[in-house]
């Protein structure tokens, strides 16, 4: 039997001292938390209805909002319908976007093939010349007139935001489509006259200033003619009941 000695009563003492001041100690320390959870904070904020009175509204302050928008009513495949494809494209990068154009308007051929008889959808092109390949499509520089006009493709000519030098636009751009003209000429069934944007005598959809500012700020701008020309070439399609505004390399899902 092992003997006990002062050595290990001393040690055993200690170590229940030890465990009763570790008690001691915890217990305090979380009667501190509780009592500083506990305790309320002042807050020196004034009153809610003193800072922020209510206002109770008159009839006579309040005003009637009218609805702008047409109530939504469900197109019948019956019902007359004008809708249009709308891009825009760059002319002097043909060898890259006239392949994609031409599967664009692939897809809108195969489309046509099963609209209703009473829909017509336009394939509606932004470009700043009307070449012979455009021609070959059977694209037409003209604003459908009704809706029985058939489907077609339509070309109109526009002017390039990074093309709009001072040479270009001086006298409201009258010289912006020279090059235009002459190829325009050669197509026995046009005549002199042509659909250009921008129509520089609607305050609608042309503003000078707007012209110059994104020419001197965005014409590096990718984007900026496929923006534009919505806002500039609105007074073209206008017209129809849905349009869908779209990127060359996109097949056309428009039923």
């Amino acid at each position: 039997m092992r003997r006990i000695t002062l050595r290990l009563i001393l040690s055993a003492i200690g170590i229940c001292i030890c465990c009763i001041l570790l008690v001691f100690i915890v217990s305090n320390f979380s009667n501190n938390i509780y009592e500083i959870e506990s305790k309320s904070a002042k807050c020196n904020c004034p009153p809610t209805k003193n800072s922020f009175p209510q206002i109770i509204p008159s009839e006579s302050s309040i005003t009637r909002i009218e609805t702008i928008l047409k109530p939504c009513e469900e197109i019948q495949k019956s019902s007359p319908v004008q809708r249009a494809i709308l891009i825009y494209y760059p002319h002097h990068q043909s060898e890259y976007f006239f392949p994609e154009v031409r599967w664009l308007y692939r897809s809108w051929v195969e489309m046509l093939l099963d609209q209703p008889p009473t829909w017509r959808t336009d394939f509606v092109i932004f470009t700043y010349n009307f070449s012979t390949e455009f021609r070959k499509l059977g694209c037409v520089n003209r604003i459908r007139q009704d809706k029985e006009e058939p489907s077609i493709c339509r070309l109109f000519l526009y002017v390039p935001i990074q093309f709009r030098t001072k040479n270009i636009t001086d006298n409201s751009f009258q010289h912006a489509f020279d090059d235009a003209k002459r190829v325009m000429a050669s197509y026995k069934d046009m005549n002199g006259s042509f659909i250009s944007v921008p129509l520089v005598n609607d305050k609608e959809t042309f503003d000078g200033k707007r012209s110059e500012s994104l020419y001197e700020n965005l014409r590096s701008y990718g984007y900026i003619d496929s923006i534009n020309t919505i806002y500039e070439g609105y007074w073209t399609f206008k017209m129809y009941d849905f349009v869908l505004r779209t990127d060359i390399g996109k097949f056309t899902i428009f039923d």
